[in-house]
């Protein structure tokens, strides 16, 4: 908001009719290390979702372990671990997030300046 509230002002109307400067402005001071902002925060979303379900397979592991004792002459077979797939789970989420940003940076690269403060592909634009 305050890139907006810098940029668009009335005392700075001649500024505003030269698109590129105003949108090279805008790609610097609001766009610049989103791509990077992004990537962190999706793997924070992941680590907390693997180790989240980690967990629950801990739990669920350690119950069916002390069921497997209780009744161990009526279970057939065994039981399998849980294995960790983090590294696939960051390529595919990664890949749909860097796939959403390069259509925003397409679908800003054909706009105007005028009009490139929202990317419909972005929810917050």
């Amino acid at each position: 908001m305050r890139h907006f509230e810098e940029t668009l002002r009335l005392t700075r109307i001649a500024e505003l009719l030269n698109k590129a400067r105003v949108k090279a402005d805008f790609e610097r001071k609001v766009i610049a290390d989103l791509p990077q902002q992004v990537d962190a925060k999706v793997r924070e979303v992941i680590d907390w979702l693997v180790a989240s379900e980690l967990r629950q397979w801990q739990g669920a592991s350690a119950r069916l372990e002390e069921r497997n004792a209780e009744h161990a002459e009526r279970i057939v077979g065994a039981i399998g671990s849980y294995d960790q797939d983090r590294q696939r789970l960051l390529e595919t989420v990664g890949r749909a997030a860097q796939r959403s940003l390069e259509t925003c940076r397409r679908a800003r690269g054909r706009r105007s300046a005028s009009s490139a403060t929202r990317c419909s592909s972005c929810a917050s634009g």
